[in-house]
């Protein structure tokens, strides 16, 4: 499963500085397709992006399962996808679309489903990696077959390589190091061909123009992904048993039909900020096949002085990244030091109640006491004024009242 999140950390004018977030993310292994992201951030993107709280770039995440959650203001998550594609047909619900915000999709199948229109790009952003990175040959896999099982295939190297008649296996399992990443597209790109059980696997072969093929490893992975990316391919959707079934498939139905989709319309739409020095090298890739080699060689030219240029301004902008994020950290601390407080406050709010509640309780039991006390003392008092003597309250009446009380 591949899930690319991207949480807001800082608002400025409507843009954010991001971070990318994915499965198994600092986990020890990782998975080679989720992992791009890193790639991905350091040759394509700054982690600078529209205002989200939630962006998927890559993967089958287009579905019911990833819906926008509700916070506690009872408004929905803005969540936005990025050439990822639907996980199984007929498991978007009409909600999901409206709460959506789907920039681009990785084939055209997913487009159908979430009826988008023929106005939105296709393409996984995978096919882009090219023109980012030259692999280097690796001499272990050179004149050999490789294939990349599934990131969940259990087997051992030696049923994998039995079953599809492959020379290496070259599993998607990475330790947590982009090098390992480049290392792995080392791999694809100096074999002589690739039979894939992972779908990014068949794309990065597909995108450096190597012979694949798919594999039918008797537990193929979310059906609906493989016939979008082949629809993307304009290739068929067609699993192979082994090596020899696959090299036989790849030259009658792959070799002459494939076409690669071209990413500009998506790059158009990018949720996140695109380098400079990264457009060029794309341009100058796409352009490849449309130019005499004089051209080429010019426009290469012409790309390495503005790339060497745009690198200065890639590492201001790097710095200033860098600066924000040291300032986000710094108000990090401040909010924990203010909800420490907070807390100590809260505490003490909370025995002083409690001290309040107790001083409360011992007035009202020494207020009952004083009424009893005073009610006794009344008594006391009526009782007195029975049997005092009549001359005690001669003092109190008047003389018209003592001529007319009988006494004398």
């Amino acid at each position: 499963m591949l899930i690319f999140l991207v949480r807001f950390t800082e608002q400025t004018d409507n843009v954010l500085t991001v971070e990318i977030s994915y499965w198994l993310k600092s986990e020890d292994v990782q998975n080679f397709g989720d992992f791009l992201s890193e790639f991905l951030l350091e040759e394509l993107f700054y982690p600078i992006g529209v205002p989200a709280n939630r962006i998927h770039i890559i993967g089958s995440v287009i579905d019911d399962m990833f819906m926008p959650e509700t916070g506690n203001t009872n408004e929905p998550e803005q969540v936005v996808f990025w050439g990822a594609g639907v996980r199984e047909a007929l498991h978007v619900s009409a909600q999901f679309k409206n709460l959506a915000s789907i920039l681009s999709v990785r084939g055209p199948l997913s487009a159908s489903e979430l009826r988008l229109g023929a106005a939105v790009p296709i393409g996984d952003p995978a096919f882009v990696i090219p023109a980012l990175y030259a692999p280097v040959t690796r001499s272990r896999f050179k004149g050999r077959s490789v294939c990349i099982p599934h990131f969940h295939d259990n087997r051992t190297d030696e049923e994998i390589r039995n079953k599809s008649g492959c020379d290496i296996v070259l599993r998607p399992n990475l330790p947590n190091d982009t090098m390992e990443l480049r290392r792995f597209i080392d791999a694809i790109h100096t074999c002589d061909f690739v039979l894939a059980g992972a779908m990014h696997g068949a794309i990065i072969a597909a995108a450096y123009n190597k012979e694949f093929a798919y594999w039918d490893s008797d537990q193929v992975d979310l059906p609906f992904k493989w016939h979008d990316l082949s629809a993307s391919l304009n290739i068929p959707t067609v699993f192979c048993k082994d090596l020899r079934a696959a090299k036989k498939h790849y030259n009658a139905e792959i070799a002459n039909a494939i076409k690669l989709p071209s990413l500009w319309g998506a790059l158009a739409v990018s949720p996140l900020l695109i380098r400079p020095s990264a457009l060029l090298k794309i341009a100058g890739y796409e352009m490849r096949d449309h130019l005499s080699k004089e051209a080429r060689d010019q426009f290469d030219e012409l790309t390495t002085v503005l790339s060497r240029d745009h690198a200065s301004g890639d590492r201001i902008i790097d710095d200033l990244i860098c600066r924000i994020s040291k300032d986000e950290q710094t108000i990090e601390n401040q909010l924990r030091e203010i909800e420490r407080l907070q807390t100590e406050y809260n505490v003490r709010l909370s025995e002083s109640a409690r001290q309040l509640a107790v001083l409360s309780q011992s007035c009202k039991s020494e207020t009952g006491d004083l009424r009893r006390k005073l009610f006794d003392l009344k008594t006391d008092i009526v009782v007195w004024r029975k049997e005092a003597k009549p001359k005690v309250y001669l003092r109190t009446i008047t003389p018209w009242s003592w001529r007319h009380s009988g006494i004398s």
